[in-house]
């Protein structure tokens, strides 16, 4: 067989396996439909018991949309007969619709009806324990349970969904940048509650989408930020999906796929063709979702949306003395409105640049956003681990040793080596310091650990930095319970699962992402975070302590199902905000890690900020949407450095997202950890990396310290491996992250180089 028959072969070969995929892919489709319908014909068998009567032969009245509301920019107009609206923009003559005109025409979609839905709805049947899809034209507007009332500057449309006895209230209202889409969850009512329960609300599912012909690209805020291009051919793969702020951690998985990023930032948007728009989920943002997908995957639009999370629920299956059963939440969102407002660009902003200027004047607006004091300056940021308490065998007897990695003493002799170095602008997160160190007792007060130093040389380390201005955190975990103490117990004070089970928390392998065997910890109940900071804040004011570093705060949000305390993941957040609030009122500057949106208004130092997103096979391209958000208003710092195998590359990145570096160092030798619990520390030598951390520090200085404090007016991508960041002076900062060489006007940018321009066209 000649290589021209081998490669006949092997293209007959990988289409017939195509061919069954798309096939398997046809059939799972149908199954997953007819199970729809299967579930949906079991309650229509009773639907005489439902408090909602069906009325196929509804008369809505005329169709075809009808003006309800009006502004100097905008006009709103709404289908009375399908629950269906548009938004004309007056100056533009843009037309933006809910659901795509042309949806007839769709060769694609299965079942055309859904490409007709504003609200998407997921029941949950308590007897079978089944979850049922519904839209709101196929499950409420044609079995005539639409209803709707004009209101001042939009419209309510109250969906009754007859089968389910459910009735879900979506309002529209126009605003000065574009409209506000609500689901007033005060008002849903659950009328056969014995049977039915509401889980999710997906709102607005094919607003602005994208067809066939169109251009563009949908945003979601994975990480740092990434575009999804329009008909991308990228149908085979996996839709994008995201859970706002992150996994919940009070759900206990056993294993976890660790590469994928947070989304930090409740946002997502559309450019189709010259126009745009950005969507930020104003209200109920906690307990939230975000969708993606592309054409051809199920019909022929590209399109974005988010999706409110109104309960959660789990089955547990019966086990030795367990006999199981079914538990759910009650409404998550019960005290605010799940809301969305969409605000539209212009035709000249109307690319992810706009649409991150957009966000910041609202967040700014909003007073959501810290305009820090810190933020004029690019920082080498130091993780520097204090005490870690590692087993060892005293007399025979295995017992817990506080061990010294960076001792007081050592902090000094760090800073005056780094000073005599060129390190003028120096951060330093203090982790493990206090008494028992790194993942010991939570901390209600500051006591200083005797393997450190004495208090004494506590106080001199202080006035030392002081005196260098050398900005110290200290750092407090406050929601991870290691071990019982300080008036905190794992048993009564930890946050539970839906079976009151404990909420125990592992670490994952990187190469499988299975559980790592060896000892779990718990979460502590977020109503006890505030207490435990309050006391702590009060013990560092009193040691003239004036910054703090908050573990946890900024990066995750968790559901706790203790019957003494249950939080859902949107009082959560309402904690931690309050947490950070009442911190800064009494203190000078926080860190916080992750930086959810959230943290915000309080943060001056975000560390840990990724500069990439996960990479998802839908996705095309990562965008700098966080840092261009933050840049001049917060100092952001990278994860640590020499955590990472490519440390050239990551550099790259903080060079093009304008971010200051961050490494995580200890003074003693890194061998002492070796086979123990803390043998993922052995990398943050300081002697091993003091040299590169300095060499990166002084280039980073040369490259962005005249634009530290300047906002990014605009980024873009040259070409595939070369981007350009344009700051408000006009300095454009070019990175080529490929091997060969790149030119700009004229000018030779070498292949894993940068280079600094004035002048630069946006």
């Amino acid at each position: 067989m000649n290589k021209k028959e081998r490669r006949e072969k092997i293209a007959k070969n990988i289409s017939r396996v195509l061919t069954v995929l798309f096939l398997g892919f046809i059939a799972y489709l149908a199954f997953q439909i007819a199970m729809s319908d299967i579930e949906k014909a079991k309650a229509a068998n009773d639907i005489g018991k439902s408090p909602i009567a069906i009325d196929r032969g509804r008369d809505y009245g005329e169709a075809g949309y009808r003006k309800v509301a009006e502004n100097d920019k905008y006009i709103l107009r709404a289908d009375l007969t399908s629950g269906a609206i548009q938004i004309e923009e007056k100056k533009t003559d843009k037309i933006w619709y809910s659901n795509p005109p042309d949806y007839e025409e769709d060769q694609i979609a299965v079942l055309k009806q859904k490409l007709q839905a504003q609200v998407m709805i997921s029941c949950l049947n308590i007897e079978t324990r089944m979850t049922t899809e519904c839209n709101n034209y196929s499950d409420s507007v044609k079995l005539g349970g639409m209803d709707y009332e004009i209101l001042e500057n939009g419209i309510q449309f109250n969906f009754s969904y007859p089968v389910q006895g459910i009735i879900v209230p979506v309002c529209y209202t126009l605003n000065e940048d574009g409209f506000t889409a609500s689901i007033v969850t005060s008002q849903i009512q659950e009328l056969w509650s014995e049977k039915y329960l509401l889980m999710n609300v997906s709102l607005l599912p094919l607003f602005g989408a994208g067809g066939l012909t169109d251009e563009g690209y949908l945003f979601v805020p994975d990480g740092s930020g990434a575009l999804i291009q329009f008909n991308n051919n990228k149908q085979r793969y996996m839709s994008y999906q995201g859970q706002v702020y992150g996994e919940d951690l009070g759900i206990v998985k056993n294993s976890k796929i660790t590469s994928n990023q947070a989304v930090r930032m409740p946002v997502f948007g559309i450019k189709c063709n010259d126009n745009g728009f950005l969507a930020i989920i104003s209200s109920g943002d906690g307990s939230s979702n975000l969708f993606a997908s592309v054409s051809q995957k199920t019909n022929s639009y590209n399109y974005v949306y988010s999706q409110a999370t109104i309960r959660n629920s789990s089955y547990q299956h019966s086990s030795g003395n367990s006999t199981g059963g079914l538990d759910y939440t009650e409404n998550l969102l019960k005290e605010e409105d799940y809301s969305v407002k969409y605000i539209f660009l212009d035709p000249d902003q109307a690319d992810y640049v706009g649409m991150s200027q957009k966000y910041k004047e609202y967040l700014q607006k909003e007073n959501k956003l810290k305009n820090s004091a810190l933020a004029k300056n690019k920082y080498l940021i130091l993780d520097l681990y204090g005490a870690v308490s590692i087993e060892q065998y005293v007399m025979g007897i295995k017992t817990k040793v506080e061990t010294p990695l960076t001792t007081y003493d050592d902090v000094r002799n760090i800073v005056q080596d780094l000073k005599q170095m060129g390190v003028e602008n120096l951060i330093i997160n203090y982790i493990g310091a206090l008494d028992d160190g790194f993942e010991g007792e939570v901390s209600n007060k500051l006591r200083t650990a005797s393997s450190l130093g004495s208090k004494k040389d506590f106080q001199e380390m202080l006035q030392y930095l002081e005196e260098e201005n050398v900005l110290l955190f200290l750092e407090n975990d406050p929601i991870n319970l290691y071990e019982s103490g300080n008036g905190y117990s794992v048993w009564s004070d930890s946050s539970k699962t839906y079976f009151n089970g404990y909420a125990y928390q592992y670490k994952y392998g990187l190469e499988n992402g299975n559980r790592v065997k060896g000892e779990h910890w718990y979460l502590l109940q977020p109503r006890l975070v505030p207490g435990l900071i309050e006391k702590f804040t009060d013990s560092l004011v009193t040691e003239d302590v004036r910054n703090l570093s908050l573990a946890g705060i900024g990066e995750y949000l968790y559901t706790n199902y203790a019957q003494n305390g249950f939080s859902g993941r949107p009082d959560t957040m309402k904690i931690w905000s309050q947490t950070m609030e009442k911190f800064t009122a009494s203190a000078d500057y926080l860190m916080v890690h992750g930086g959810n949106a959230y943290s915000l208004p309080y943060a001056d130092v975000i560390t840990d900020c990724t500069v990439s997103s996960t990479g998802y096979d839908m996705a095309d391209q990562s965008i700098p949407f966080y840092q261009m958000i933050l840049q001049g208003s917060t100092v952001l710092g990278t994860v640590a450095v020499n955590s990472e195998s490519d440390y050239h590359n990551l550099f790259l990145k903080a060079v093009e997202t304008g971010s200051s570096l961050k490494y995580a160092m200890i003074s003693t030798d890194p061998t002492v950890l070796i086979g123990t619990e803390y043998d993922s520390l052995v990398y943050t030598s300081y002697e091993r990396w003091r040299d590169t951390a300095v060499a990166q520090y002084l280039e980073l200085q040369n490259a962005l310290g005249e634009v530290s404090d300047e906002q990014i007016l605009s980024h873009n991508r040259l070409q595939d491996d070369v981007t350009i960041t344009i700051y408000e002076s006009g300095t454009g900062i070019i990175v080529n992250y490929g091997e060969e060489s790149y030119s700009y006007n004229g000018k030779k940018v070498e292949g894993g180089g940068y280079l600094v321009v004035k002048g630069a066209d946006l």
